[in-house]
């Protein structure tokens, strides 16, 4: 059996095979999840941040980093949920 990753290929002889392991990117759930996050909870905190005015200089910039960090945290809690692995066992 020849495997091949990137731009180099490896022979494997079947009689070493014992389990291979598949992963599978579906969904779009990285892409919908942070956007979901960022427009709820990162619009609420703007919202909050900008309505206090004697610390809104504190507030507003701490408002952006959550934001940020909701969709940075979305994607990859996305990408984990569209990720699906299948390990086969050879017989």
């Amino acid at each position: 059996m020849v495997v091949q990753t990137g731009s180099q290929e490896t022979q494997i002889p079947f009689k070493e095979i014992d389990w291979f392991r598949l992963t599978v990117n579906q969904g779009n759930k990285r892409t919908w999840l942070p956007f979901i996050l960022c427009a709820t909870v990162g619009t609420t905190a703007f919202i909050a941040a900008s309505a206090t005015e004697e610390l809104q200089s504190t507030y507003l910039p701490m408002a952006a980093a959550l934001t940020i960090g909701l969709g940075f945290g979305g994607y990859y809690a996305g990408r984990a949920l569209d990720r699906e692995e299948i390990t086969y066992k050879v017989k």
